[in-house]
């Protein structure tokens, strides 16, 4: 009923339950559940009641329930060895909790809180208890140092036996284990003036971040000395209001400290990055990130960089008005290094490394592919802490199944490819480089980076990250060892869902579906598949068979020509993204329609087959929508293109006379129609936000997503284009896109073919990731000996 007892009275409960857990301890029981509920005062005396869990574990058999790692216990007062689920819980963790419980009684609450249960366990396994006299300075000196020594995170630290945790609370000389020495620096630093406080504490936190630098996944100093603490491991479950946006690159992000979490999320008919810091449970837009792909953190993780259509641009992690770096074409991946240094990866006009400064500028190239040794372009790059090293992916014309680890300079520009068959580098650590393999396994390789050369086999040391667009692995590792990374494989399901959203299964089998498309008879579907390099497949409903269409380069983005005959699809087969033909049985190459040499990145074939309709990038910035006639590319037309806004997403009415397309000029995305290929005026579809518009068949109605809902707005377009209704359809948890349709209509109009997530998919949070590594790390040095 108080939220803070007297010092006296919460020394002389925690003494008397520390002799009540002292005698229970040496019959052999361990409560596993000391919490203020299970401690009653009789006569005010302190009794220690609900052995539940210990009778329990005794029941069944001992150590059985230990040994299969099962944590037992309430989140606020449990140990870090119970709550890492570790096979051995001993005495000491009943007097872990009774600190908890001493120091809740002296302050109020226990000494970590949060709004889950991960976030307080997350908290307990990184963090030190706040200083206890620093909040209630009445606390005598001798009660602190007890406290902090109960609540040391290594049970060989504290104290021997609760009934040395009471002796100590009494006063008493008692030893301190010599390891104990995080609570002794805390109540050293209690005990000064305000100044020489301010002084110490600022000089240990120097010296604890220099610690955490070096053992950081970027850094090449040895590991510290002392037992590194256990990792914990948990899954970081996203609101349905914020799903993951998949893309090239990976679309998560940690802050330095480990933190703070940056990921691409769904907004309204778009995209935004959204940012989630570990005390918090819902994640929140990040202000001018709005359409932000391929995002990447400063060095110091208070900035996010990333590109919006022809422009890299950087915003504060607090969002933000966005400042324009430089007017670029996407590149693939980039990475923020010391001294304002930005490198980035492969771009539509050269495929090696540049640079360019975080203020602002023009890139230069300052490595080129070694196209002797197969290697056509350079990717994915991470810039090591020394500021003169980049790890990248070497790329070659086989896709993923030719992508090597590779390292560079920035200061002389040569560059060497590794024997390491990976998607992308996370770091170098205690001199083992890690990576991502091209088939999702967490990788290390013994690596002398003085001589730039692997000094031994590489080995596994995690598996099951998802691998994305264009190969790199969808994973994230901070300075102080936290891991984050997506499980599975970029997996969906192919259904069908009635306009009452009732679904069917179309294609079972969870594949890494993107923009399927019925051919106009509706028998066959054309899709891309993208588990490690985009490429064009034809599924065949009849037979239930899926054919390979390309296999070079990067191919996405399919459409149907009217007859059925032919698939246009965009590629970079030639260097620069243009778009591509090929009959759909596969039986001659594909040919080249035209390249654009500011990139095409969707198309749109007209109901008559003559004209093609693309989306490119804009030489300003922003992305446009453009034409041309089939066999006349000499003269492109703009359907609707400036250098400020994103038009993007083309649809065609069944008749071709109206073309459906998404801009973002009012500052959120919305779907319009206008004639085609006239100039004159457009007409709003959408209400509050609208993305991916898709035509019914009969032209009376114009499908988009707005959110997790299909919407359908009836339309009359005689004498003139007008909305007159709109009926949301369904709801549901399926894939969508901030960049191409994600999704088609049946050539009947009846139904959707939408594009399930796989529920097997998992956002995964290892906090102390480092430890497991170096454990992995010692496990194989005693195999090789």
């Amino acid at each position: 009923q108080e939220k803070q007892l007297p010092i006296d009275t919460a020394v002389r409960i925690a003494t008397e339950v520390a002799s009540a857990l002292d005698y229970a301890h040496r019959q052999g029981v361990i409560h596993r559940d000391i919490k203020p509920d299970n401690i009653m005062l009789h006569d005010g005396t302190a009794l220690v009641v609900d052995f539940g869990i210990a009778l329990a574990v005794s029941s069944a058999g001992g150590d059985r329930m230990t040994e299969t790692g099962l944590s037992l216990g309430t989140p606020h007062y449990m140990s870090p060895e119970q709550a890492s689920g570790e096979r051995e819980i001993t005495s000491k963790s009943d007097i872990y909790a009774l600190g908890c419980v001493l120091y809740a009684m002296l302050i109020g609450e226990p000494p970590f809180t949060g709004p889950t249960a991960q976030v307080i366990i997350a908290r307990m396994m990184t963090e030190e208890p706040r200083v206890p006299s620093l909040q209630r300075r009445t606390i005598p000196p001798h009660v602190e140092r007890a406290l902090l020594t109960a609540l040391a995170k290594l049970p060989a630290d504290r104290f021997a036996s609760a009934a040395q945790f009471a002796e100590a609370l009494m006063g008493k000389a008692v030893a301190i284990p010599i390891g104990a020495t995080a609570p002794q620096a805390a109540i050293i630093a209690a005990s000064l003036t305000p100044k020489r406080r301010s002084t110490l504490v600022v000089g240990a936190s120097l010296v604890a971040s220099a610690l955490v630098g070096a053992v950081g996944a970027r850094e090449l100093l040895p590991s510290r000395a002392a037992e590194p603490p256990t990792p914990v491991r948990f899954e970081l479950t996203l609101p349905p209001s914020s799903h993951l946006v998949r893309g090239a690159g990976s679309p998560l992000l940690l802050t330095p400290d480990g933190h703070t979490l940056i990921y691409g999320a769904e907004a309204a008919g778009s995209s935004v990055l959204a940012r989630r810091a570990a005390d918090r449970l819902v994640p929140t837009a990040i202000a001018g990130t709005e359409r932000a792909v391929r995002p990447f953190l400063s060095p110091d993780g208070s900035w996010v960089a990333f590109f919006v259509g022809n422009q890299l641009r950087k915003v504060s992690i607090d969002g933000g008005p966005a400042a324009t770096i430089a007017n670029i074409p996407q590149t693939q991946g980039a990475s923020w290094g010391p001294n304002n240094v930005i490198v980035l990866g492969a771009r539509p006009d050269a495929d090696g490394l540049s640079r360019v400064s975080s203020t602002g500028g023009t890139p230069s190239l300052f490595a080129k592919p070694d196209t002797a040794k197969g290697e056509l372009s350079q990717r994915w790059p991470l810039v090591l802490r020394d500021g003169e090293t980049v790890l990248y992916t070497s790329w070659g014309r086989g896709g993923a199944s030719t992508a090597r680890i590779a390292i560079a300079s920035l200061k002389t520009g040569r560059s060497a490819i590794l024997d390491l068959l990976g998607s992308n580098p996370l770091g170098i650590v205690d001199k083992h480089l890690l990576y991502v393999s091209v088939d999702g396994a967490l990788m290390a390789a013994p690596f002398d980076l003085p001589q730039r050369r692997v000094t031994g086999d590489a080995f596994v040391v995690g598996e099951g990250v998802a691998i994305g667009a264009a190969g790199a692995s969808e994973a994230a590792l901070s300075d102080n060892g936290t891991l984050v990374y997506l499980s599975g494989q970029n997996a969906s399901r192919l259904v069908l869902v009635g306009a009452n959203g009732a679904s069917r299964a179309l294609v079972s089998e969870p594949r890494s579906y993107e923009s399927p498309r019925f051919s106009p008879d509706g028998k066959r579907i054309v899709v891309t598949l993208n588990a490690r390099s985009p490429d064009v497949w034809v599924y065949n409903l009849a037979s239930g068979t899926l054919a390979r269409l390309t296999s070079e380069a990067s191919n996405l983005r399919p459409a149907w020509s009217p007859d059925g005959g032919r698939i246009a699809f965009v590629s970079n087969r030639s260097g620069e993204f243009g778009v591509w033909w090929r009959d759909a049985e596969g039986s001659a190459p594909p040919q080249k329609a035209f390249e654009s040499r500011d990139d095409a990145n969707e198309v749109e074939v007209a109901p008559d087959g003559r004209v093609l309709v693309y989306r490119q990038n804009q030489t300003g910035g922003g992305y446009g929508v453009w034409f041309d006639s089939l066999g006349d590319f000499s003269a492109p037309k703009p359907v609707v293109s400036t250098s400020t806004y994103h038009e993007l997403m083309p649809s065609f009415s069944p008749d071709g006379r109206w073309l459906a397309h998404v801009s973002d000029e009012t500052g959120a995305s919305e779907v319009y129609v206008r004639a085609f290929p006239g100039s004159g005026a457009r007409y709003l579809v959408s209400a509050g936000g609208g993305s991916e518009p898709r035509w019914a068949p009969d032209g009376r109605r114009l499908f988009y997503r707005s959110g997790r809902a299909m919407i359908a707005a009836h339309v009359s377009t005689s004498p003139r284009f007008e909305v007159t209704g709109r009926d949301v359809l369904f709801e549901g948890d399926y894939s969508t896109s901030a960049s191409h349709q994600s999704y088609d209509v049946t050539p009947d109009g009846r139904e959707f073919l939408m594009m399930q997530r796989d529920a097997n998919e998992e956002v995964i949070m290892v906090l102390n990731w480092f430890s497991d590594l170096r454990a992995r790390v010692r496990e194989r040095a005693r195999q090789q000996h």
